[in-house]
């Protein structure tokens, strides 16, 4: 599948959440990477249907999305941020009730629910009502609904928000193992969820793309912006009030601060920067 962005805006009102993007999409993990509010999930939204860009337009192998209508959809899995699930259902009757509406036959619809439990650990929870299932269990159980049609084309909007971090492991292990025949989108605030998996980071703000990378590339343009530094109890609050730091560390001997400045500062050990210090430099407030 080749998904083209083109010049797409989103407003409601005079308000704009997304604002004249443009992104080409193919075979791989991308890390849609941003604040709340930078318009990741207006944008998702498109994406998946939800809602239709006021200015601009969306090509899905030469074709507008809006055109090919139910047969885009076909072609697509969606996990939103806040999935609502039916919870009386058990989990298999869940799947089984979601395949159907995606238009899968009764007896690939069996198949494939029992394949996918096995695969996200569900298979002994077949019989579980979901409103009695953990937020991982959740999870799980959404990102097995949104494969019941094989997508090419995967979207998570904000994907492990609760949970906790074995589950965060275990979910993005299972994410990378999606991504060699699809375009999976991960669109989070949360930086170790894209920089451990994403082939490509596309960082968002304020409704605009400012920048898209590997993780290997965006963050060289931190290079020699990133040092440590040690101090004690007193010196501390000084450093916080005149530099941008990304980590405190404390130890016996006092603090070590992780710093990030646009000034040379050969005075200090400048160290390899990592996804963590772009998000802030880029979204975090001024950077000294």
């Amino acid at each position: 599948m080749k998904l083209e962005i083109k010049s797409v805006t989103k407003k409601f009102g005079s308000f704009t959440a997304v604002d004249n993007i443009t992104v080409t999409l193919t075979n791989g993990i991308y890390g849609l990477l941003g604040p709340n509010g930078a318009g990741k999930t207006t944008l998702i939204n498109m994406l998946s249907t939800v809602s239709a860009p006021t200015e601009g337009e969306i090509i899905c192998d030469g074709a507008s999305i809006k055109k090919l209508g139910a047969t885009y959809r076909s072609r697509i899995g969606y996990v939103p941020q806040f999935p609502r699930f039916y919870r009386n259902f058990s989990t298999k009757e869940f799947l089984l009730y979601m395949a159907s509406l995606k238009g899968i036959n009764k007896k690939r619809a069996k198949e494939r629910s029992d394949e996918l439990m096995e695969k996200y650990n569900l298979s002994h929870l077949g019989n579980k009502k979901v409103g009695a299932l953990s937020g991982g269990m959740k999870q799980r159980l959404g990102i097995a609904q949104a494969m019941l049609n094989d997508p090419e084309l995967l979207i998570l909007d904000e994907p492990t928000a609760g949970l906790d971090p074995v589950e965060r492991v275990r979910f993005r292990n299972s994410v990378s193992e999606l991504a060699a025949e699809r375009i999976v989108i991960l669109s989070t605030h949360i930086v170790q969820d894209v920089e451990y998996i994403a082939e490509q980071v596309i960082l968002m703000n304020n409704g605009k793309i400012i920048s898209q990378a590997s993780p290997e590339e965006i963050t060289e343009e931190l290079d020699k912006k990133v040092y440590i530094i040690g101090c004690n109890k007193d010196q501390l609050k000084d450093y916080i009030g005149k530099m941008s730091i990304s980590n405190i560390q404390q130890h016996e001997q006092g603090y070590t601060l992780r710093i990030i400045s646009n000034a040379q500062l050969p005075d200090l050990q400048a160290v390899k920067p990592n996804l963590e210090d772009v998000f802030l430099y880029h979204f975090g407030g001024e950077t000294k």
